[in-house]
């Protein structure tokens, strides 16, 4: 990985809503974060059975599967976001509707191993494309038909996901088990 520390996002880098997420990142070197961080996700996650991974806290919320698989979409999303970004791309992408996304979805029936092994993969895909980039295109800023944002906010918005949703596992459903 590079050796390159991306600054912290601003509110002037991308829209408000993702500093839910850029505000949960620890300080250091995003980008050596952004590798390593799904080790630690797997591992802790590799501990469940797929009984458990099959589990709702509450009517109409997702499974744990269901919420890796959003995981898996939303780090391929926000990777071909970097790209176009990275690119110089001057067209707004359109913007993601998770909701809209897991209607069309199976991931409540794949297997928690398979999964993992896809947020794994897709992760070292994308950590591969971010070692592409040069300083400059770390600095692109491209758009959504919603929001701008900063090529550098990406990493910081999907390793913040990443402690969102395990923290929320961690709480809804761990806790039940």
């Amino acid at each position: 990985m590079q050796k390159l520390n991306l600054p912290k996002p601003t509110h002037n880098d991308c829209s408000e809503y993702f500093f839910t997420y850029i505000n949960k990142v620890p300080e250091g070197n995003v980008l050596e974060l952004f590798r390593s961080q799904v080790s630690d996700f797997k591992e802790e996650l590799g501990k469940l059975t797929e009984e458990q991974s099959r589990f709702r806290y509450a009517e109409g919320k997702w499974s744990i599967r269901e919420v890796l698989g959003h995981i898996i979409d939303t780090e391929r999303i926000f990777a071909s976001r970097s790209l176009h970004f990275a690119r110089n791309e001057k067209q707004p992408l359109v913007a993601f509707d998770q909701d809209a996304y897991m209607k069309n979805v199976n991931f409540h029936e794949r297997n928690l191993a398979e999964l993992l092994a896809e947020l794994e993969a897709v992760r070292n895909s994308i950590t591969l494309l971010f070692e592409s980039y040069t300083e400059k295109m770390w600095q692109n800023v491209g758009h959504t038909t919603e929001t701008k944002f900063a090529n550098f906010s990406i990493p910081y918005i999907l390793v913040g996901h990443l402690i969102h949703h395990l923290a929320v596992i961690r709480e809804k459903y761990f806790t039940k088990f």
